[in-house]
């Protein structure tokens, strides 16, 4: 199954695959690799792999042979990874208009 996960940051969402058996819920809060270690995102979609590689390709392809990179889902996020998100939007938001005030100097 590929899952599309978005983030915090950003607009775009991003591929990643789960490795475990376990089927994952849309709006389920996930850990997935990134290039610095972790990341945390929600996920907002999920098919199957030969369904994505379909629509993505507008034609079949082997998927053992030509399978896509995707990140790697590492785990369902923790309750209290999920309680720092709005301290660390309100921070960010805070160091935003912080900026903003600077530039405007």
């Amino acid at each position: 199954v590929v899952y599309k996960v978005q983030f915090k940051c950003s607009n775009g969402h991003y591929f990643y695959r789960n490795n475990s058996i376990e089927m994952l819920d849309v709006g389920k809060f996930v850990k997935v690799e990134a290039d610095r270690g972790e990341d945390l995102g929600v996920i907002t979609g999920a098919c199957h792999m030969q369904d994505f590689v379909v629509e993505k390709c507008n034609r079949k392809i082997d998927i053992k042979v030509d399978l896509p990179r995707f990140g790697n889902i590492v785990r369902v996020a923790t309750e209290s990874e999920r309680a720092q998100l709005p301290e660390k939007h309100r921070l960010e938001m805070y160091v935003v208009a912080m900026c903003k005030e600077l530039a405007q100097r």
